[in-house]
């Protein structure tokens, strides 16, 4: 019995280009460098993302021409007779370098750790509209992104009432994918390691007086065990001290009365 001819290659179907069901940003990584460059100049018709990319690219460039200059072990000389090491033009090779997404800082793999990025893990809310220059960018709302970005200062974060311009409050890993960012995630990202960090975040830090961790738990909208907390503003005391002080003044100015 004869076996089946093998089917010819021009019967053959080739693979799909597309990846089966909806792309995602792990495909748009991996695709060919063609089409991302096809992507990337057909969104720069957008005049702001123009000027991201055109800011990240001139950054990139930067942080390649400072890893080719950084000296690697071959350029390492004898202790002793001050001679170089063989092979001295030899620089360091790094990996592709990547933009976290999370601190917007430029890193690569070979360097990525469990505490070098900073960041917020809850969102920013408009604080100080006076902050904002009238008239730079005509819009009704005063809460958008571009205010974010050309005016922080006039926002606050959530996770820690700091200013928009402050460094973040929490530590992780750096991350390139816009999907695994834990940034702005809440209390579902992990905890802050910072209270055990000597340094101070430039005045907006918690002191270990403050920061009392056998209190309840609150998350970044002031839920206490599901419970509402309100929120107050700095010099301005809570309720229930000043309901007190309201009452032990009654109740000084009641006893100076029945002495007159």
């Amino acid at each position: 019995m004869r076996e089946p001819a093998a089917p010819s290659p021009r019967g053959r179907r080739p693979p799909p280009l597309t990846p089966p069901g909806e792309p995602g940003l792990n495909h748009l990584s991996q695709a060919p460098e063609p089409l991302v460059r096809a992507i990337l100049l057909t969104l720069c018709d957008d005049e702001r993302v123009k000027s991201r990319a055109l800011r990240y690219f001139t950054r990139l460039l930067q942080f390649e021409e400072a890893a080719a200059d950084a000296p690697g072990p071959e350029d390492l000389r004898s202790p002793t007779s001050g001679v170089p090491a063989k092979n001295a033009r030899k620089r360091r090779k790094t990996g592709n370098p990547r933009i976290c997404v999370q601190c917007d800082a430029i890193f690569v793999d070979e360097d990525n750790g469990p505490d070098v990025c900073r960041y917020h893990a809850g969102i920013m809310q408009l604080f100080d509209v006076t902050k904002i220059e009238a008239g730079w960018d005509v819009t009704d709302d005063d809460d958008t992104d571009a205010n974010r970005a050309a005016f922080p200062d006039a926002f606050r974060w959530l996770c820690c009432n700091v200013e928009g311009s402050r460094p973040g409050c929490r530590r992780g890993r750096h991350e390139a994918n816009p999907e695994l960012s834990l940034k702005g995630r809440g209390t579902g990202s992990q905890e802050s390691s910072l209270e055990r960090d000597p340094f101070t975040l430039d005045g907006g830090g918690v002191s270990e007086e403050e920061d009392d961790d056998s209190g309840p738990a609150e998350d970044n909208n002031g839920i206490v065990n599901g419970s509402l907390r309100p929120r107050h503003l700095p010099g301005d005391r809570p309720l229930e001290r000043r309901s007190a002080s309201r009452e032990n003044g009654t109740r000084e100015e009641g006893s100076s009365r029945t002495k007159t």
